[in-house]
């Protein structure tokens, strides 16, 4: 139940103002896309930066280059960071990872990627040739030329001032989430509210009521939505959705049942409205989530 409104509450997080700002900012300054590390290490939409670079858009395009690089951000969340950590993947490109933590919990990380820490020298170069070759891949020395040169390059200081950067944004975005979350979740939720969480997660397959659930909670429906709203920063409606897109979500992992059938399945009254409730929770539709889903196992 609380996993459930600490998610709701990152991804809207990651819809608000400051976010927006923080990305313009560093796409502006630095040339860089900012993207969001969920702490099972698992992308469910593709960084951002890997359209804006060609060698990892080319790589990622490929199975067994996208295999790798869901296995490195996987690796890259195994230890649990409690500071910044910076790895460079076997194609010579940093990725920058500056974690957020909540009650001695990681929920998330600012993630950047797809640059270089200076030239590509020859020891780089050869390197990466040797990645294309263990991915099985047929190397075209001017075509692996060509992806180099679209290849971000800084200076090590101006690395240093990026990952300053990030570390200073992840101390204030984490002070939004915990003032969020301690607002909803530092005290104990009233019993009522939480039978009606009990009875939403049981029943969510069948049509759910505003009139039901005050009357589970022994309230008049004003005073109901108030209070549901006070404990977990949520709207009833709100709720209900985000438990029927967790049940889609993994139905979605199935690849032989439609995407209507899943709608249906998880208490949503038509595709149309899974869909909107799908995009405005995922940033994606479901074809595409379970797209990428497929394509990352």
């Amino acid at each position: 139940m609380r996993d459930l409104i600490q998610n709701t509450w990152i991804n809207r997080l990651l819809g608000s103002s400051r976010w927006h700002e923080l990305c313009e900012e560093l796409d502006e300054l630095a040339d860089l896309s900012l993207d969001w590390l969920a702490s099972d290490g698992r992308c469910n939409n593709p960084p951002a930066w890997l359209k804006d670079v060609s060698l990892t858009d080319w790589l990622y395009s490929l199975p067994r280059g996208r295999r790798y690089y869901n296995r490195f951000w996987s690796d890259l969340c195994e230890s649990q960071p409690k500071a910044a950590v910076e790895r460079v993947c076997d194609a010579g490109l940093v990725h920058l990872l500056v974690p957020l933590w909540y009650r001695g919990a990681w929920v998330g990380s600012l993630f950047v990627g797809g640059y270089r820490e200076g030239a590509f020298d020859l020891e780089t170069r050869n390197r990466l040739r040797h990645f294309i070759d263990r991915l099985g891949l047929l190397e075209d020395p001017s075509h692996t030329s060509r992806l180099i040169e679209g290849v971000r390059c800084v200076s090590g200081r101006f690395h240093r001032a990026i990952r300053n950067r990030l570390q200073d944004a992840a101390i204030s975005l984490a002070e939004i989430f915990e003032s969020r979350m301690d607002e909803k979740l530092g005290r104990p939720m009233p019993k009522s509210v939480g039978q009606v969480c009990q009875w939403i997660q049981r029943n969510f397959e069948r049509p759910l009521t505003l009139p039901e659930a005050a009357a589970i909670a022994g309230m008049n429906e004003s005073y109901f939505c108030r209070l549901f709203r006070m404990s977990t920063g949520l709207r009833f409606i709100d709720y209900v959705n985000e438990v029927r897109l967790n049940e889609a979500r993994h139905r979605l992992s199935n690849p032989r049942q439609r995407i209507a059938e899943i709608a249906f399945a998880s208490g949503f009254g038509s595709l149309s409205q899974f869909n909107r409730a799908f995009i405005r929770s995922n940033g994606c539709n479901p074809r595409q989530w379970r797209a990428r889903q497929l394509a990352a196992t």
